[in-house]
């Protein structure tokens, strides 16, 4: 388990990323969907995402897993309302690299969920102790999640908006 959940913890980490650091798209995206919208709440989301991520990924704490798990479900819900409201705006997912919501965000963030959730009742383990156990001190396992996370991120982004631009 620790492969898949180590890239929803990166992935979970970047949105959080580009959220403080330009948190109009997702202020935007919040606004059409009726929800509370204010560039601060989406920095203070994005850095608790960024917080929950980074415990997730460095410890072994149960309840980390547990929360990463709770906020892909959040996030599932939210592209719900997005999809009903009809707003035509980008999910403010990843700031301005967004894609329009469809139900396939739905479905990554309910697979990601269901990783993390699987990863805190199998047991989380921490990435030292992860990499500790790894073959080339790790390094082999530390690229392919950046590639997973890198792939997963496209899934959001890049594939919605190919699909829609035959």
């Amino acid at each position: 388990m620790e492969g898949p959940y180590a890239i929803i913890c990166i992935v979970l980490a970047l949105a959080g990323a580009t959220k403080i650091v330009s948190p109009l798209p997702t202020a935007q995206a919040l606004r059409g969907s009726g929800l509370p919208s204010t560039r601060g709440l989406v920095r203070a989301l994005g850095a608790a995402e960024l917080a929950l991520a980074v415990v997730g990924l460095t410890t072994g704490f149960v309840i980390a897993a547990v929360g990463v798990g709770i906020m892909y479900v959040g996030f599932a819900g939210f592209i719900v309302l997005a999809l009903s409201k009809d707003s035509g705006i980008s999910c403010g997912c990843f700031g301005a690299s967004s894609a329009e919501p469809t139900w396939g965000h739905v479905v990554l963030n309910i697979a990601a969920a269901g990783t993390a959730l699987a990863s805190a009742i199998v047991g989380p383990q921490a990435l030292s102790d992860t990499l500790t156990d790894q073959p080339f001190y790790g390094l082999p396992f530390v690229g392919l999640a950046l590639m997973g996370a890198a792939i997963m991120i496209a899934l959001f982004t890049v594939l919605p908006e190919a699909l829609t631009h035959k």
